[in-house]
This record gives C-alpha cells, sequence and structure tokens, in this order.
C-alpha cells in the first residue's frame, strides 16, 4: 500500500518514470527504485513541483532531482541513497541473523555529498535496519547515525554541504506477512552551517513529509 501510494502520487503529477518502474519490476534495481519513488513523492507530498536529472549527461555527477516549493519558491537538490545489507531484498550474501548490525553509512553519505548542486541540497537515507519498537533517539543506531554526520559535517570546523538529511527505516520486509506492521522511523538531521542557505520552512515541508509516511489517506484507493 505504501508504494502504490507513491506511485500513485507521482502519476497523479505526471512524474512516474517509465525507467524507475522497470528497475522496480526487477529484485536487483527494486530497493534502490523504490527509495527514489519514495524521495520523489515526498517532494511532491511536501508542496513541490519536481523534475528529474539528465541521466544522460556525463559532465557531472547529478543529484536525483531539482524541487521547487511552491509556498516560498525555494530550489532543492534531491539526492536518494539506500543501504544495501547481505541477504535483504535480494541483495547477495547471507543475512546476518546474530548480534546488532552496523548501520555502515559513511561511504554512501560521502558518495551523495560529493555530488555537484547548485541548490541547498537534501539527501534521504534508507538505512535497511530491522524494527525498532521505540523512539528514533532510543534505537541502537542512533549514535552510530550522528557520529557518522558529524564525520562529514560542520562538527570538524567545514561547512556542511547538505542542508537536510532525512534517515528512514521503513522495516516491513524483516517480517513475516502474518506479522502487523510495526510502522517506520524517520530521524531528520539539520545541516547547522551549511554552504547554500535555505528557507527553513522550505526544508520543514519535507522532514513533516517524511514524518507522516505510511499515513495513507482513508480516501487512497476509493474512485474519483
Amino acid at each position: 500500500m505504501l508504494l502504490a501510494d507513491d506511485l500513485y502520487t507521482l502519476q497523479h503529477h505526471s512524474k512516474l518514470q517509465d525507467a524507475v518502474v522497470i528497475r522496480l519490476k526487477h529484485p536487483d534495481p527494486f530497493q534502490g527504485a523504490r527509495h527514489e519513488f519514495f524521495a520523489a513523492a515526498t517532494c511532491i507530498r511536501a508542496g513541490y513541483d519536481i523534475e528529474y536529472e539528465d541521466e544522460g549527461d556525463n559532465s557531472r555527477r547529478h543529484p536525483e532531482l531539482i524541487a521547487t516549493h511552491r509556498a516560498t519558491g525555494q530550489r532543492i537538490a534531491v539526492e536518494a541513497k539506500s543501504r544495501h545489507r547481505p541477504g535483504v531484498l535480494r541483495f547477495q550474501g547471507e543475512a546476518q541473523r546474530t548480534g546488532r548490525l552496523r548501520v555502515g553509512i559513511e561511504r554512501l553519505l560521502k558518495d551523495a555529498l560529493a555530488k555537484q548542486v547548485l541548490y541547498p541540497y537534501v539527501s534521504f537515507f534508507d538505512l535497511n535496519l530491522p524494527p525498532f519498537p521505540g523512539h528514533a533517539f532510543q534505537a541502537p543506531w542512533f549514535e552510530e547515525v550522528g557520529n557518522s554526520v558529524a564525520k562529514i559535517g560542520s562538527d570538524n570546523g567545514r561547512q556542511d554541504a547538505f542542508n537536510l538529511i532525512v534517515f528512514i527505516n521503513p522495516p516491513d520486509h524483516y517480517l513475516d506477512n502474518e506479522i502487523p506492521s510495526p510502522g517506520g522511523t524517520t530521524l531528520s538531521c539539520f545541516g547547522r552551517n551549511p554552504q547554500i542557505e535555505a528557507v527553513h520552512g522550505a526544508l520543514m515541508a519535507i522532514h513533516e513529509a517524511a514524518s507522516k509516511y505510511g499515513m495513507i489517506p482513508n480516501t487512497f484507493g476509493e474512485a474519483s
């Protein structure tokens, strides 16, 4: 239902890419395509118009899309990254069954923030971890995520290459079909000293839309 809601949102705004749908139909690229849909649909739900970047332009490394906030006119660059884990979502390898999983996102963070952008930068990260019943601040991975962000951010005396990083963890694929969904986790990290300033309200709209992910409208699926 969550995937269907994202697909509907994108199709309703004429932003459903055929190439990404093709990736969605195959096991290997499914995870990345699914997360890209989430990022694009979240921007639309946050009140943005989106335009995908030209994937055929090899002159520089592009973000996924450029989004314009209708209420403020603020333009942002948007990137989507998803953490693959062995044996999860058809990824090669054997799934870890015991012990605590490391988040392991520093390489992905550095790769995402190496993109050349002309606008304030928002990055969406899928942590792809098992469910945690409490608040994100209590999660066993919270400290590691914070340390990873600190290493690439202004805590080291540099300007932040990001304005907002949205970490999500929708863990339903870790559970059997008969078990009720535990609900996902969303955690947003705002750059304290960003390289490019942005209207705070435009960024907050992204945070609020991501925080509501999973709250499918009661009218979804009804005939219009």
